[in-house]
């Protein structure tokens, strides 16, 4: 099944099925925010700290990966309770 569910309609656990889609709302973030979400819930130097970082396999500080990724996922699935308006 491909069909989309849209962002204002109520998505249960028995709508998700393999290759279902469903739209969600939208949120821009800019690298102050990104910051201060990792600041809060994944200290670590590496993303907080530029010389910190540039000792790490990376070399630069890497807030604007995994928690992008955290960031979205909350976006996702917190609207999308029962009855919660995207």
């Amino acid at each position: 099944m491909t069909d989309t569910i849209a962002a204002t309609q109520p998505l249960y656990l028995e709508d998700m099925t393999v290759g279902r889609r469903f739209t969600s709302g939208e949120h821009a973030m800019d690298a102050e925010q990104i910051v201060s979400f990792a600041r809060q819930f994944d200290p670590q130097p590496f993303h907080l700290d530029d010389a910190a970082a540039k000792g790490t396999l990376f070399g630069e500080t890497l807030n604007q990966h995994g928690d992008v990724l955290q960031v979205s996922t909350v976006r996702i699935v917190v609207p999308r309770k029962p009855g919660a308006a995207p």
